[in-house]
């Protein structure tokens, strides 16, 4: 699924347009196409957009992150500032509602949530919490225990850190701003077990006494992408080191960690998406021989495979089968590089929003079958009305 932690204030997709401007890269844009391949899939992608929060003003929003179980978590702006949400269908399937209504106790007085940046299977959430004093600091909070509440992640004194990552085994990823650095940590407490959340009774955890593990000096902390263990190998992390060269490190009590050189080219890499296969996708920039910049995405299984729609859009997730996502478009080894809006039905109130608004899409599920389709969420942006999440839920076409 997708883990879209970033790490940025603003919106990821802001970040890296930047990123393209600043190497003089455009991206494509005007009508939806699909690249030219075997003509457009027999599924078409039902639209629904639940609204944000009742408390929302206009200003940022993001879409973070997804679960299998169509849960999503972000951040929008409301009165108190930028603020954690949630949408779970099954509380409200039309609208999102607001992570501090939910979680009992543990906020330190004056706090709010301020991210969802990111949730399990199991339904539980980490982000990060605006102080008092303005610091920001990571938690975790488990929706599925009988009485959420929020537990403080260790920061090391930091002023800004965040959860940015979570695992179904329960393993997160903590960001810290200054210096930078990464830990993985899993207190035991978040893997979904049903005997663990009935012994909560409450009660925030204290984690005083947990030693976190680091994660290698010298990785870039822009973003850091986790999976769940396979068998009897303990979860992988995969990103950036700080002169950009791409790497995949295993975690455990014996840590390994691989670099690939031939990825880091003579700008930079990117690293976008990691799959519980170890599979794992981005962007690799460098110069043409006459010196100009250049790009192209790619996917890493055992070797590079260039993708072959370079030019058109970065990669920004890819799933369990090796499905990737775009901000527009979805690819597939049997379909190609398919354009959502080439394929979007829905109500006709919600397709006429959709048309009058930009999109961008930044999560994707897993198949539960080869021969299903993956659900795909992310944002409609436009006028504060109609500035909603957007989720894509898939069916076939009749024959």
């Amino acid at each position: 699924m997708r883990k879209s932690g970033n790490w940025t204030r603003v919106p990821f997709s802001i970040a890296l347009v930047g990123t393209f401007v600043a190497i003089g890269i455009t991206l494509q844009n005007g009508e939806p196409r699909s690249a030219a391949g075997p003509g457009l899939p027999k599924v078409r992608y039902r639209i629904h957009l639940p609204r944000l929060p009742a408390n929302s003003t206009f200003g940022e929003f993001d879409v973070l992150d997804m679960n299998n179980a169509g849960d999503i978590v972000g951040l929008y702006s409301s009165a108190r500032g930028i603020t954690a949400f949630l949408y779970a269908p099954a509380r409200n399937i039309k609208q999102a509602i607001d992570l501090n209504d939910l979680a009992v106790d543990g906020i330190p007085e004056g706090a709010w949530l301020r991210a969802g940046f990111a949730i399990n299977e199991w339904g539980v959430v980490v982000g990060c919490l605006q102080q008092a004093n303005g610091d920001v600091h990571p938690f975790a909070l488990d929706l599925g225990a009988d009485t959420p509440v929020v537990d403080l992640l260790p920061n090391f004194g930091a002023a800004f850190a965040s959860g940015s990552q979570i695992n179904e085994n329960g393993d997160i990823i903590v960001r810290i701003e200054n210096p930078r650095s990464a830990y993985l940590f899993n207190p035991g407490l978040y893997n979904g077990d049903t005997s663990v959340r009935a012994s909560r009774d409450g009660e925030p955890q204290d984690f005083s006494a947990k030693t976190p593990q680091l994660l290698p000096a010298h990785i870039s902390t822009s973003t850091i992408q986790l999976n769940n263990p396979l068998g009897k190998r303990p979860a992988q992390v995969a990103g950036v080191t700080n002169d950009h060269i791409a790497f995949r490190y295993t975690t455990g009590k014996t840590p390994h960690l691989e670099t690939f050189p031939k990825l880091g080219v003579s700008m930079r890499s990117q690293i976008e998406g990691l799959n519980d296969a170890g599979v794992f996708c981005g962007i690799h920039f460098g110069f043409t021989k006459d010196g100009n910049a250049d790009w192209g995405p790619f996917r890493y299984d055992q070797s590079v495979e260039m993708l072959p729609w370079a030019g058109i859009a970065p990669p920004l997730a890819i799933n369990a089968s090796g499905d990737l996502l775009t901000w527009e478009h979805v690819y597939r080894d049997d379909w190609g590089l398919v354009f959502i809006s080439d394929i979007v039905t829905g109500a006709a109130d919600e397709l006429d929003a959709w048309h009058m608004e930009s999109f961008t899409a930044t999560c994707i599920t897993d198949r539960v079958t080869a021969a299903d389709s993956a659900q795909i969420a992310g944002r409609l942006e436009g006028s504060f009305e109609n500035s909603r999440i957007v989720i894509f839920m898939s069916e076939l076409v009749s024959e």
